[in-house]
């Protein structure tokens, strides 16, 4: 089977003169690309007229400043810290900023940011404007000498984990530099340090831990049980219920130290023998019982308080009557 097809027409193609271009050129308006220049952009902001600084302009500047304080070493100081306090109220500026500061400590890329911008930050951070800050505070971090433990304290702080934090500065702040990755193995370190932890300081260990690797839990674990007190273990239940769950039983148990293995009897010991002791003494207080009867309780509860690391289970029985009188206060 042949087909013919008809051959489509094109439109000619317009003839255009060199006069018809140059008559069209002659009736453009003129304009003047602004070339940025360093100097002009500090010399704005030294006339207080850096509003008028485009975003252009501020991204050369950022760019090419160490290479100008090369040529400028007397006031390299002077215009880095001039440059951070406009930032202050330049949230785009301050942006800017704060983005490749992160950079600069994180991936220690030292081509992102010139290094008199780096040590003046103290001019900005210092500011009460700004020194409340998230991201602020991240970057004080960032650049201590102990990053990790000082993430960690923020997190605390912040009653947040590793996931809410690297949500809420998700647009600020490059998450994927590696101090905020690793920063993790450092919150179990962190929380031993607290003298007294209350219960939201252990509600956010826990939430922590819930969200760490096997391997990284399974050290954290260990550091938490061979640095943590039975004193504060015993105040603090929902730790010991949590580890009980995860860790008494199973593989997780086996792969603990021999140190931690102990303690976490000792802790589960101990929460039980409180229950038994908080047990004891509600029944002396609240019934009426013969001398011999409270004599003989007191004896039991004195006597086990020797062997508390072997109370892995309590079950407890009374009878209807006891436990109408003491009510429902075993725990609290």
């Amino acid at each position: 089977m042949n087909s013919q097809f008809s051959i489509p027409s094109l439109p000619e193609t317009p003839q255009c003169s060199p006069n018809q271009l140059i008559q069209l050129a002659s009736n453009l308006p003129d304009v003047t690309i602004s070339i940025p220049n360093v100097d002009k952009i500090l010399e704005a902001i030294e006339q207080g007229k850096a509003d008028q600084v485009s975003k252009l302009d501020w991204v050369y500047c950022i760019h090419a400043k160490a290479q100008w304080d090369q040529q400028n070493l007397d006031r390299c100081r002077k215009t880095s810290a001039a440059i951070w306090k406009v930032a202050i109220s330049n949230l785009w500026l301050q942006h800017q900023l704060l983005w490749r500061l992160a950079l600069y400590y994180g991936d220690q890329q030292k081509q992102v940011l010139a290094q008199s911008l780096v040590e003046s930050f103290d001019i900005f951070a210092n500011s009460d404007l700004v020194s409340h800050l998230l991201p602020v505070q991240i970057i004080r971090a960032l650049c201590s000498k102990q990053a990790g433990r000082e993430l960690a304290k923020i997190l605390c702080e912040q009653r947040i984990n590793r996931t809410e934090l690297l949500n809420n500065i998700r647009e600020d702040l490059p998450v994927w530099i590696p101090l905020l990755t690793k920063f993790i193995e450092d919150i179990t370190p962190c929380f031993t340090t607290i003298i007294y932890p209350n219960q939201q300081q252990v509600k956010w260990l826990l939430s922590c831990l819930g969200e760490m690797s096997e391997s990284q839990q399974i050290k954290a674990v260990n550091h938490l049980l061979t640095n943590v007190s039975n004193d504060i273990a015993s105040n603090h239940s929902l730790l010991v219920d949590w580890l009980r769950n995860n860790y008494r039983n199973g593989e997780k148990w086996y792969k603990l130290s021999d140190p931690a293995r102990q303690r976490l009897r000792e802790w589960i010991g101990g929460i039980n023998y409180g229950d038994f002791q908080k047990l004891v003494n509600l029944i002396l207080n609240k019934l009426d019982l013969p001398d011999f009867e409270s004599n003989r309780l007191c004896s039991r509860r004195d006597f086990w308080a020797n062997y508390s690391n072997r109370f892995e289970r309590l079950r407890i029985l009374l009878p209807k009557t006891s436990q109408i009188a003491i009510g429902y206060q075993i725990r609290d």
